[in-house]
């Protein structure tokens, strides 16, 4: 994975669409990737547990960033999505204690930020804290599955513990 992301041209998924796509049509597998969920909507957390574990995800949901940190070492998700707007620690705040935490320890775990602010300001506050992917609420879920395969690599999780 850590290889997969210093060789990953950052360019090709911080230019990604940040809004609803149209359809693909095809099913996008996630196959063994271990996805961490943080976001305080009870809603949201079970419409991303469904979107994801249909695509073959393991999934682990979290409602605050403390709760994230725990699951980030309990889980050892492949990659996060989380929520930027939430009560007490923020989203931007999760990301940038994830950051300074040693790569054994998920620091360099990729991120997908998917808020409702949808600037051009946000896009950049959003990865100046540390996050890989900025996606703007309502994201099409198809739109959201392909941001996750690019971020990890998802052929080589397939079937590992």
């Amino acid at each position: 994975m850590d290889s997969k992301r210093t060789s990953m041209n950052q360019e090709d998924v911080k230019n990604q669409p940040t809004t609803a796509c149209a359809n693909s049509g095809t099913r996008l597998r996630l196959d063994g990737v271990r996805v961490l969920v943080v976001d305080d909507e009870p809603d949201v957390r079970a419409l991303l547990d469904i979107v994801f574990r249909r695509r073959g995800a393991r999934v682990e949901l979290a409602a605050s960033a403390t709760e994230g940190r725990q699951a980030l070492e309990a889980f050892h998700p492949h990659v996060i999505v989380s929520d930027v707007s939430m009560p007490g620690e923020d989203g931007y705040d999760f990301i940038r204690s994830v950051r300074a935490l040693p790569k054994d320890q998920g620091g360099e775990t990729p991120a997908a930020a998917l808020t409702a602010h949808a600037y051009k300001e946000d896009r950049a506050r959003a990865f100046e804290a540390g996050f890989d992917s900025h996606l703007a609420k309502p994201v099409e879920h198809e739109a959201l599955v392909r941001t996750l395969q690019k971020l990890v690599d998802v052929g080589s999780i397939a079937g590992t513990p």
